[in-house]
């Protein structure tokens, strides 16, 4: 063999000896790599499953816990059980416990029907995004990853005394719109002013609009389902409202989720705007939808309308404002 030949094949050699150097050094990173997914994905599903079996856990306890009537409830006295008939009384035309298809057809031409329905989906989306991407909006105010579910703390509990007094005051004061409205336009500008200002340096000024953000965000979820109880008429009517109502609040999470986008880390801004534009359009429509019951109350207290669409005509009926 020649002294090129020779040459030749040791370079062969050696290319050989690092192409498997290389494939043992990709083997290595691969393994690495599928070590630290497994470390980051295995604290996430024992999550889910510990939050999903708390859920399903709940829910059989309060299945068979929860009274099925108000005759049924050992919690109530007798004057008690009497005073709740009463009330279920006063609230619907109709005590029928069957479903009528016929009672759920009126309701598919009855345009109110909706309008409640599209409500939900519009505060919905306001709801999805600051229950799932919270921590992602702290975190762009400078706050350390692995602190920023802890700082979701404080503005979940400012949520949840507004829902207690909001929730007291609207049965108090009879109002569901305005009350509804009123604490979700102080979450309305706080997305507004999370889209627009530079937070960057103001750390402290981005933390409190995270309170102002949770303010009011879940109140029309409490309240909505409410009014749209009141004022259905047939019990048919409202198992199939609500069904609607809440079946348009869970498709608004799938719309948070769609707008906020990766590209648009970290500032989120078009999905800001798109949560504030949504909480807008759902604050015009309830008080839009406030007015026409007010006109109709007055209608009924002169007696210019005398029955309530759904149900049989009572005198005394009035929508819930």
């Amino acid at each position: 063999m020649t002294d090129e030949e020779k040459h030749v094949e040791a370079n062969v050699a050696a290319l050989g000896s690092e192409s498997d150097d290389q494939k043992d050094r990709d083997g290595a990173l691969e393994r690495r790599l599928v070590w630290k997914t497994d470390l980051i994905l295995m604290p996430a599903l024992d999550l889910f499953i510990i939050e999903g079996a708390l859920t399903v856990g709940i829910g059989l306890l309060l299945f068979l816990v929860l009274p099925h009537s108000v005759e049924k409830s050992r919690w109530f006295s007798d004057e008690e059980k009497r005073l709740a008939r009463l009330r279920l009384e006063e609230d619907s035309q109709d005590l029928d416990k069957h479903f009528r298809w016929e009672d759920a057809k009126k309701e598919t031409k009855d345009w109110t029907t909706w309008v409640f329905t599209l409500m939900p989906l519009l505060y919905g989306v306001g709801v999805a995004s600051s229950s799932n991407f919270l921590p992602t909006i702290v975190k762009r105010i400078a706050i350390t990853p692995s602190k920023a579910n802890l700082y979701t703390v404080g503005p979940n509990l400012t949520a949840a005394a507004v829902q207690l007094a909001t929730t007291w005051a609207s049965d108090k004061l009879q109002q569901r719109a305005t009350i509804a409205c009123g604490t979700l336009f102080v979450s309305f500008l706080a997305w507004v002013l999370l889209a627009v200002l530079d937070l960057v340096k103001h750390v402290e000024v981005g933390y409190f609009l995270t309170y102002l953000l949770t303010f009011g965000n879940f109140t029309p979820g409490i309240l909505i389902p409410v009014w749209v109880a009141s004022n259905t008429t047939t019990t048919t009517g409202r198992a199939f409202r609500l069904g609607l109502n809440f079946m348009a609040q869970n498709l608004a999470g799938i719309i948070s989720s769609a707008v906020f986008r990766a590209q648009d880390a970290p500032v989120y801004k078009p999905a800001l705007i798109t949560v504030a534009s949504c909480q807008a359009v759902f604050m015009v429509l309830c008080l839009g939808l406030r007015e026409y019951f007010r006109r109709l109350n007055r209608k009924l207290d002169r007696g210019d309308a005398v029955h309530v669409s759904g149900g049989r005509a009572r005198p005394e009926y009035r929508y819930a404002l």
